[in-house]
């Protein structure tokens, strides 16, 4: 599984908590658990 950064290390990269964060980073743990070990491409736009 694709290793992701912990919770307070993306909050602290954001600059804050929020719920869209925190729905991100569920979202961003699932993918990963669902990729396995395939390569992973993130788009992201701002």
């Amino acid at each position: 599984m694709t290793q992701l950064p912990a919770f307070d290390e993306i909050a602290a990269a954001h600059g804050h908590r929020c719920p869209g964060i925190a729905i991100g980073y569920k979202m961003a743990k699932a993918a990963a658990k669902w990729a396995g070990d395939a390569p992973v491409t993130v788009y992201a736009t701002t």
